[in-house]
């Protein structure tokens, strides 16, 4: 508690606009500097009307040429908003220009070399280097959780490693700062987006869970994990719903500290849920995972299996070598992940070693420190950014349109403009999946390349159009505080929003 009270008060001293943000009165339509009354201008504030959100629900929005920067719409575009995943454009920029698109981060297997009867005195150290994609996504074969530790538990065996004496530990410590932000919902940290930040990291600090639920109504589901692991317990009622049920309704609940997990909800009667559940402690995970592996290979682990940021240090009892060394895939194949499937975890770890790049210390406010800097140095930091975290997960982050525009700019300008706008998610794939699916929004199919984001009273969409005189332009639409019971009419204005813009005549 001390401890996320100390990183709010950095947030409030470092940037004093957000507090007076905070005091500020929602104004749905006015905007911080004059704007020339145009039909686009008015049609969008007619439709935010009309889509009846709520007294307190307010909108900012900004579009710019692409190539000039020159705005044609702008709509509370200097107020601070809350920008939910959309923070991950200023994460992602960074990153690219700080990191490098090559980047690639390693993963060390460490202990005492064998001796030839095959033992390993001491510990098996996995060394985190803060790669969030261990695991089956980026693998041929990605319907095996623990193909990874499988194929590192057979190169041991193959050296003819038969016992490790001591412990496997997960190695944990290049990140030193609490696993969550401000501002993440206590209610949701078992869910699969509110997955810990850690510099060891194994199927994205989530295991998954299979549901199938009875074809009758009111009978229990079944389950089964996976991988099969006795690391985190579940139990709790998930129940097969009403024939009329269409999709399914689970939520998971745990502790902060605690892998006892409550299920809730209902599923249609008769069908499968693949979902995942967001794991404690990351990488005491991945060493429970890669002991059992090494078990399965017939290697004995003596002790068991415990995380570097517990026990407190390194065995320094023996010296160690590097046994196994692995890297990843570099940002560039990541990219599409953090971007278009919109995935947290990648743009937390990315913002972390974004901090280490600069200096910084490698926490959510070093972090923060580190893209300042940045944004800073470039000329392109506005009033009132405030970034809790990476990935836009926390209410406390908040950031205008015109701060984002600006990031979009510097992107398109840049030598990484394919590869960055590439990245996002087009309509119908990714994080717009079952999104622009009527024939009304046909201009903008092969014509939208877009940043989704959705936390609680909060949709958000930016990106890049090309209207259809075949120009460029970059956009930023984001509404806060709408009635809970809106938010599909909250999601729908923004997609009707961008194709009125998009179609408009009044862009060149």
């Amino acid at each position: 508690m001390i401890r996320h009270l100390q990183r709010l008060l950095f947030l409030i001293l470092t940037l004093g606009s957000a507090v007076e943000m905070h005091a500020q009165q929602n104004v749905p339509y006015t905007t911080e500097q004059p704007v020339t009354a145009d039909p686009l201008t008015e049609a969008l504030v007619k439709k935010f009307e009309e889509a009846n959100l709520g007294a307190k629900s307010v909108m900012g929005i900004a579009v710019v040429d692409a190539d000039t920067g020159v705005p044609y719409v702008q709509i509370n575009a200097d107020k601070a908003l809350k920008p939910a995943s959309l923070v991950k454009i200023i994460t992602a920029a960074a990153a690219l220009d700080i990191l490098g698109a090559d980047h690639q981060f390693t993963t060390t297997i460490e202990g005492p070399a064998p001796d030839r009867k095959g033992v390993i005195n001491g510990n098996l150290i996995i060394r985190g280097g803060g790669d969030p994609s261990l695991g089956p996504r980026f693998r041929k074969d990605s319907s095996q959780v623990l193909g990874q530790l499988n194929d590192w538990a057979a190169v041991l065996a193959k050296r003819g490693v038969k016992r490790i004496t001591g412990n496997v530990i997960g190695n944990d410590m290049r990140y030193a700062d609490n696993p969550t932000a401000i501002g993440w919902e206590r209610m949701e940290l078992a869910q699969w987006y509110s997955a810990e930040v850690s510099a060891l990291c194994y199927n994205e600090n989530v295991t998954d869970i299979i549901w199938n639920a009875d074809r009758k109504t009111g009978e229990a589901a079944s389950f089964k994990l996976d991988p099969n692991v006795k690391y985190i317990h579940v139990q709790g009622t998930v129940r097969s719903g009403p024939g009329s049920q269409v999709r399914p309704r689970v939520r998971y609940y745990r502790f902060a500290d605690s892998n006892d997990v409550r299920a809730r909800g209902t599923l249609p009667p008769g069908t499968a849920k693949h979902d995942f559940i967001a794991v404690h402690d990351p990488a005491r995970y991945t060493a429970v995972l890669f002991a059992d592996a090494l078990k399965a290979r017939k290697i004995t682990v003596d002790k068991g299996a415990i995380s570097q940021r517990v026990t407190g240090g390194d065995d320094t009892t023996t010296d160690t070598t590097t046994l196994i060394t692995h890297q990843s895939p570099p940002i560039s194949e990541m990219l599409p992940v953090l971007l278009g499937v919109s995935h947290n975890l990648y743009a937390e770890v990315f913002l972390r070693e974004v901090a280490l790049a600069s200096g910084e210390q490698p926490t959510f406010d070093g972090g923060f420190a580190a893209v300042a800097k940045w944004l800073r140095g470039k000329r392109l930091l506005r009033n009132g950014l405030t970034m809790a975290d990476g990935s836009g997960l926390s209410t406390v982050d908040r950031a205008s349109a015109t701060q984002l525009t600006e990031v979009l700019r510097y992107e398109f300008n840049s030598p990484n403009r394919d590869l960055f706008f590439g990245a996002l998610a087009t309509p119908g794939k990714q994080s717009l999946k079952n999104r622009f699916e009527a024939e009304e929004f046909a201009p903008l199919r092969d014509h939208l390349w877009a940043k989704t984001g959705f936390i609680t009273n909060v949709h958000s969409l930016a990106g890049r159009f090309r209207n259809h005189k075949d120009s460029d332009y970059l956009f930023v639409i984001m509404v806060n505080d709408y009635d809970s019971e809106r938010t599909v009419a909250a999601r729908d204005f923004l997609d009707q929003a961008i194709l009125m813009i998009q179609s408009s005549n009044i862009l060149p």
